[in-house]
């Protein structure tokens, strides 16, 4: 892909509704990979508090229609919430990132599942790839994740404080006590990690001033990020765009504002996949195709 193209979030098809009518009922967080000619989507389905995000859905995709094959359910981990996870396609198995919260001390970390088939993945057994204090900050979650060659390349959200942690809510990315940045870490074989830091960090004022996560990448220097200015907006994010600079920064290149009013948006080559935010304050998982418009950042 040479450049970026817009999508039109309202002209998408619903792949997935959410699970009930209202605020915090919401199917989306997507992510896709294709194994042995099949191709594969995961979603998150969330409830409103206290249930909060309850399990995470692997399922086949045929066109516009999904048929779940299995689901990874936050009670089995122990974990009061799942956030978006990742599927990642290895030559022999597959490997499924999971973001959870960590009951010994309220803190985001992300886990890893193995399996041979999209069906076989057994919740009891994750293996942590990242926690928060490996990566020095309050909590680390949503990983996106890219192939490097052999290697592979996570991003991944992170929790960075400006005051005091408050870790009572099990979510601190909603508190205000932190600022919600992009990190990097590099693995060879998908289980040990090594964290390289902050990659795209918040401006100090904008539209993108509280957090700017990474939501997929268009090519090796371009990506989609997620933005807002205030906690209080924690769950209504909308889509900015970033380049990555020679030194493996990153940078906005839509200080002005958002291009997309959609969040957790996923890229195929294909089709985007997104959380589409419903009337009633419910979330549903869509997809669109590109409009074939070159954005801003394809001239920056």
């Amino acid at each position: 892909m040479t450049d970026a193209r817009h999508f039109d979030p309202t002209a998408g098809v619903t792949v997935v509704s959410p699970p009930g009518h209202g605020e915090g009922w919401w199917a989306g967080a997507p992510s896709r990979a294709t194994w042995r000619g099949t191709e594969l989507l995961t979603y998150r389905l969330r409830a409103p508090r206290p249930r909060r995000g309850y399990e995470v859905r692997i399922a086949r995709l045929e066109g516009d229609r999904v048929v779940d094959l299995t689901a990874i359910h936050a009670a089995r981990l122990a974990s009061p919430s799942l956030e978006r996870a990742c599927l990642v396609a290895r030559d022999d198995e597959l490997l499924l990132y999971l973001s959870s919260v960590d009951r010994s001390d309220g803190r985001w970390r992300v886990d890893v599942l193995a399996a041979r088939d999209p069906s076989g993945f057994d919740d009891t057994s994750p293996q942590l790839v990242l926690s928060a204090s490996a990566t020095r900050s309050e909590g680390v979650k949503d990983p996106v994740i890219v192939s490097d060659g052999p290697a592979l390349v996570m991003y991944a959200s992170v929790a960075v404080p400006v005051g005091p942690p408050d870790h009572a809510t099990g979510d601190i990315f909603g508190t205000g006590t932190v600022r919600s940045a992009t990190g990097l870490a590099r693995s060879t074989d998908g289980r040990r990690w090594t964290w390289e830091g902050v990659v795209l960090s918040p401006p100090d004022a904008g539209w993108d001033a509280y957090e700017t996560r990474i939501s997929c990448l268009l090519a090796p220097d371009l990506a989609l990020y997620d933005g807002i200015d205030r906690p209080e907006d924690n769950y209504s994010e909308r889509t900015g765009i970033a380049r990555r600079r020679a030194d493996g920064s990153w940078r906005s290149v839509t200080p002005d504002g958002p291009v997309l009013d959609a969040r957790y948006v996923a890229f195929d080559g294909q089709r985007f996949f997104f959380e589409h935010a419903l009337p009633d304050g419910s979330h549903e998982l869509r997809a669109a195709a590109p409009s074939g418009r070159p954005d801003t950042a394809a001239r920056a």
